[in-house]
């Protein structure tokens, strides 16, 4: 016996409301995922300036951008194996608190006067957000993958919008900032919305436990596709693009507000001969 199915009848999760539960878990992700890039971008306006203040040269201060998207490069193969030792909601509230003990932290460096001090204070602290920032983005979509069956790709894509937007906000504001507080101002208020966000999503933010057995079989596919994961050879081509991308971002993060900084006197000096002319 055939049983005819109209398409037109099926109902999809996408097209149910999202219920409280969902809802909660919606914006203790997106919260984390938002500041998680805006505090990524924050620096790049003025850590420069005030890196060579302390005596920073720009091959010394590139390292500190650097080391952060170095943690993540060695941390995310390994991530599978560390969700099922510590669980997907602990590794995620861990990662949030230390995105904002760092940059709270960063704020600091302001009153350190050592070179050598600066420069190792600066390189910990960017390698504690680098931990961070890996703890919350692959439980985050473990999280999502978890709670939201059918509608992955829509949360999915709600998570990667908040990061963009950070990524378009986070140079605006804290350069504003900047010019209202200086150097610790934009820090301050990033690493308290970030401790803040750790403590509400621990008091809000409830997750079925996978028990034991569930989490061992994580760590073993894990560990199982990470072995396997290399003999593919198209994956060096989408790493090598990756790379390529961040490469370039790398670059205008170190060097662009220091190249503006050699650009502006040319642009006076111009500006000043065009109003003399003008006034001619």
């Amino acid at each position: 016996m055939e049983v005819e199915i109209n398409p037109m009848k099926l109902k999809t999760n996408d097209k149910k409301p999202f219920g409280l539960h969902e809802f909660i878990v919606l914006v203790c992700l997106l919260v984390p995922f938002f500041v998680l890039s805006f505090a990524t971008s924050a620096q790049g306006p003025f850590f420069p300036t005030e890196a060579t203040r302390k005596g920073l040269t720009p091959a010394v201060y590139g390292l500190v951008p650097a080391i952060y998207r170095l943690m993540l490069v060695i941390l995310c193969p390994f991530m599978g194996i560390f969700v099922a030792r510590i669980g997907t909601r602990s590794m995620f509230l861990i990662g949030v608190t230390l995105n904002g003990l760092g940059p709270l932290g960063f704020g600091l460096l302001y009153y350190v006067n050592s070179t050598a001090a600066f420069t190792a204070l600066a390189l910990i602290l960017r390698t504690i957000e680098g931990i961070g920032s890996c703890f919350i983005q692959i439980p985050g979509f473990m999280i999502v993958n978890e709670n939201f069956p059918g509608r992955t790709s829509t949360v999915s894509s709600l998570l990667l919008t908040a990061i963009m937007l950070g990524f378009c906000f986070g140079p605006t504001v804290a350069a504003i900032l900047y010019d209202v507080g200086g150097f610790t101002l934009p820090f301050l208020v990033i690493g308290l919305i970030q401790i803040v966000s750790a403590a509400l999503i621990n008091f809000i933010l409830v997750l079925p436990d996978s028990n034991e057995e569930t989490q061992a079989l994580m760590g073993l596919e894990a560990l199982t596709k990470f072995n396997s994961f290399f003999k593919f050879p198209f994956i060096y081509i989408f790493m090598f693009g990756v790379m390529s991308v961040n490469m370039g971002n790398g670059f205008c993060e170190a060097i662009l507000e220091p190249g503006l900084q050699v650009v502006r006197p040319f642009y006076h000096y111009h500006q000043q001969k065009l109003n003399e002319h003008k006034i001619s």
